[in-house]
């Protein structure tokens, strides 16, 4: 269905139901179904609260407010972030989209996640791009597993330094990210600091067995996370948290499937997951960057299975941001996705800032 051609709102309230989290004893109580398919069989239709039609009432069709042309790379930092399902996977493909993508869009940093190195040296042989120095944060838990990297354009003119992990104040106590999951740079351009954290946010499993932690161990180290950047940067800095963070925070993040109960039994769109992403906005003071331009554009998405023809069929979820300090807000020119770009079941996504 298409969406209804309808004056924005910045009402969020009114454009997105909230569903109150459930409760673990609940949770228990009705173990969660594996997939979409495997819940709908669960769940009757009669029981939807809330139908396609509702969600997307107040909905408008998503139209970029920019042109490619319109990037000034002296005023205009450009940063793209891109899960890209495994590097050197990505690299054998026909046409080599990464380098496409460099060549094309020219990004000052270029934040992956899901890179699924393994072995320090071979990583660093392993995607060098002419004109950028890269830096990854590599499972050590698994191989082949998660993983984060951040290229870093040679002549951005900005001092640069990398934090891998959750310790960014030399006063922790390290914490350990055994999956690379956290890849912080700071760029400090006449003191004035920008601290970037490429992240991969973990699934909470197709049965959601890591939903747990995923919101009551993950999603709290990275509000702290967060805070300790704010307080690293300084009263004139500022963070950005970019990535596959794993969650469709509004109802139309993501495509309507079946119903909406059973929808809630998919991992990225659990209640908990959330109602946990907006508790780490409203607690860090940070705003979704897409959301912030585009409050109510329904239809724009980052993620598409590989599976079932999703693309296709225009089945996709918004897993991918760009989310930005308060103060950053007003200084972000647009964010927006390159879904035509093939390679991996995300697309990239692209933030424009005035420097």
């Amino acid at each position: 269905m298409s969406p209804k051609k309808q004056p924005r709102s910045t009402d969020d309230d009114s454009a997105t139901p909230v569903v109150e989290p459930r409760s673990k004893a609940a949770r228990k109580e009705t173990p969660p179904a594996a997939a979409e398919k495997l819940a709908s069989r669960k769940v009757s239709n009669t029981s939807a609260a809330v139908t396609e039609e509702q969600i997307l009432a107040s909905t408008v069709p998503f139209v970029r407010t920019t042109k490619d042309k319109d990037h000034n790379s002296k005023t205009t930092l450009k940063i793209i972030a891109w899960n890209v399902a495994g590097l050197r996977a990505l690299l054998k493909k026909d046409g080599n989209p990464l380098q496409t993508l460099i060549d094309t869009q020219q990004p000052d940093i270029l934040c992956l996640q899901e890179t699924k190195l393994s072995d320090p040296i071979e990583a660093a042989k392993t995607g060098v791009i002419a004109g950028y120095t890269f830096t990854d944060s590599i499972s050590t838990a698994k191989k082949g597993y998660s993983g984060t990297r951040t290229y870093v354009k040679d002549n951005m003119n900005y001092n640069v330094s990398h934090v891998a992990g959750f310790r960014v104040l030399a006063t922790e106590t390290p914490k350990e990210d055994e999956e690379g999951r956290v890849l912080t740079t700071i760029i400090d351009k006449d003191g004035s600091k920008i601290a970037l954290v490429n992240s991969y946010v973990p699934n909470s499993g197709m049965t959601l067995d890591r939903l747990d932690y995923r919101t009551e161990t993950y999603d709290p180290m990275v509000r702290k996370l967060l805070a300790d950047l704010h307080t690293r940067v300084g009263a004139g800095g500022s963070v950005i948290w970019t990535g596959d963070l794993n969650v469709a925070e509004r109802d139309y993040d993501r495509y309507f499937a079946t119903n909406f109960k059973a929808m809630q039994k998919v991992p990225g769109f659990t209640p908990e997951e959330r109602a946990s992403f907006r508790r780490t906005l409203a607690e860090t003071n940070m705003v979704d960057s897409f959301r912030h331009l585009y409050p109510n554009a329904a239809g724009a998405y980052s993620f598409w299975s590989a599976k079932f023809n999703s693309k296709a069929k225009g089945n996709g979820w918004r897993l991918d941001y760009f989310v930005v300090s308060q103060a950053l807000a007003d200084r972000v020119v647009d964010s927006f996705m390159l879904p035509d770009v093939a390679g991996s079941d995300h697309c990239p996504i692209v933030l424009w800032l005035k420097k």
